[in-house]
């Protein structure tokens, strides 16, 4: 954990002295060493500037927020992973990543930073984090652009079969009636999602574009697959 300028200094140097692996967590008062971060080839996990329900600007020394620390570190080339501000959950990761676009930060480098980034960070990217063939097939499909906060949930696969949908998530039938247990899904086998616009997780953006599924893994990611 570094937040300062002098706390990532130390941090750094203590890396190098000692040759261990470093993520740093925070930085968010620190973008002014986005260059040595970048040099050093450390990701850093940061949180966008957020307090709730607060007043900014009220007396003559009052600070307005920042919302560009996010934004400074990836244009130095720090690989960062956005995380949910201090007092918001792992739901409210969109709004995370909306905050950093607010302050400069480009739309596919805050996708980024919710999906491969933290995947990355996490040492899971080989599995999860974009559309790749080979990767576990989980995804979500929307009414929208992910970052849109007028995008809705449409459906959401996890290793293939459809995890969730709004007709799984219906009430039960009346008595008497059938209903389909909440936590079911589809059965595993050859699936093609096909949608107008495919955010890939690498920065690409296919429109439209279509991902094959089998058996739990993304077998081919293209604007048509076979």
């Amino acid at each position: 954990g570094a937040e300062t300028p002098g706390e990532v200094r130390a941090i750094l140097d203590a890396s190098e002295r000692f040759g261990f692996p470093l993520v740093v967590d925070g930085a968010s008062r620190a973008a002014t060493m986005a260059e040595d971060l970048a040099a050093a080839g450390v990701a850093v996990v940061a949180r966008p500037y957020y307090k709730g329900a607060s007043n900014f600007g009220k007396r003559e020394t009052s600070d307005w927020p920042t919302y560009d620390s996010i934004a400074r570190l990836v244009g130095e080339g720090v690989r960062v992973a956005i995380a949910s501000p201090g007092g918001l959950g792992a739901t409210q990761l969109r709004f995370a990543a909306a905050l950093a676009m607010r302050g400069g930060l480009s739309e596919a480098a805050a996708l980024a930073g919710i999906t491969q980034n933290a995947a990355d960070v996490l040492g899971v990217g080989e599995r999860v984090g974009s559309l790749a063939p080979g990767k576990d097939a989980d995804m979500v499909v929307m009414t929208g652009s992910p970052l849109s906060t007028g995008s809705a949930v449409v459906a959401t696969f996890v290793n293939g079969p459809l995890a969730w949908s709004p007709a799984l998530a219906k009430p039960a039938a009346p008595k008497g009636g059938v209903r389909r247990p909440r936590n079911s899904s589809e059965p595993a086998g050859a699936v093609v999602i096909s949608v107008d616009e495919l955010h890939v997780g690498d920065g690409h953006v296919l429109t439209p574009g279509e991902v094959l599924l089998v058996n739990g893994k993304v077998a081919s990611v293209g604007r048509q697959v076979a």
